[in-house]
């Protein structure tokens, strides 16, 4: 296999990668409940098309058709999001989630990437390279957009609604607990009435059998 091989091969994964991304963007950004993140989410869609029409450009300019090698990288980054949807109910929680699974996608796209740019500028393909620079840029500036996003809010609605959970479940528990004592005393004081009449009933007797 020579150099030119492994690029065209990453570049056949990395189509993968964006197309795999068109389908599951849309998703997250539906089950986003900060609107911030929601328009995020949508905005990078329209980045991925991009990407992928990109890409078909590269292929061209290669002459070749678009084709994708299957990559398991991310088809385990979009079932961690599809998983985080299913099952975290707190919706700024799930926020933080998609956004902390988002950023792995940025990562591993920029470190894909990268190579793929690295192996395009040693063969000389620079038109190529400027493309792939182009998409890496892009991918860099949503990562950051999205760790700005996570720190300055995100983040800080997932502990709210975790301290507030928190404050519920001890008021729950106190609740539980004066309950219990309430109905603790009450017995006591059952018991107690019964021990009296008992005394009081022992009492009578003696003073009969006495005057008997």
């Amino acid at each position: 296999m020579t150099l030119r091989d492994l690029l065209v091969m990453q570049l056949k994964m990395l189509y993968d990668v964006e197309t795999q991304l068109v389908k599951a963007l849309p998703k997250m950004a539906k089950k986003s409940t900060n609107a911030d993140l929601r328009r995020g989410f949508e905005r990078h869609l329209k980045q991925t098309q991009g990407h992928v029409s990109r890409l078909e450009n590269v292929f061209d300019a290669l002459e070749m058709r678009p084709q994708k090698i299957q990559n398991g990288a991310i088809r385990g980054l979009v079932a961690d999001a599809d998983s985080m949807m299913k099952n975290v109910k707190g919706s700024s929680a799930l926020d933080a989630g998609l956004i902390a699974t988002a950023q792995c996608v940025e990562n591993y796209e920029m470190a894909e990437y990268s190579s793929a740019l690295g192996w395009a500028k040693l063969l000389n393909q620079y038109d190529i390279a400027d493309s792939l620079q182009e998409t890496f840029d892009e991918e860099q500036e949503t990562s950051d957009e999205l760790a700005e996003m996570a720190h300055s809010e995100i983040d800080e609605a997932a502990l709210g609604e975790h301290q507030e959970g928190d404050k519920i479940l001890i008021l729950s528990q106190v609740s539980n607990n004066n309950g219990s004592s309430k109905n603790k005393n009450e017995d006591e004081m059952d018991d107690e009435d019964e021990e009296a009449e008992t005394e009081s009933d022992l009492k009578t007797e003696e003073e009969v059998e006495s005057q008997g």
